[in-house]
């Protein structure tokens, strides 16, 4: 089992993840700092703050706004 914490992770785990498919799992602090995380960009998103590729296009497309009922098929592509 490798434990993912956001600071701690080795070559060695990212290789025992991909090539021997070993189990992962978030530590409770990692969990608590994606909510946050999730927390944050959701508030900007409700405030309307350009964010790249989350409320924007990507690449020529950066400067152009992605509608709000459109941003979960703009993250799923």
């Amino acid at each position: 089992m490798v434990e993912l914490d956001g600071r701690s992770l080795t070559i060695d785990d990212v290789a025992a993840i991909a090539r021997d498919a070993a189990k992962i799992a978030l530590t409770a602090e990692a969990e608590a700092a994606v909510a946050r995380g999730e927390a944050l960009l959701r508030g900007m998103i409700a405030d309307g703050t350009p964010i790249y590729g989350v409320t924007t296009g990507f690449g020529a497309l950066d400067g152009r706004a992605v509608p709000a009922e459109r941003n979960r098929a703009l993250q799923h592509n």
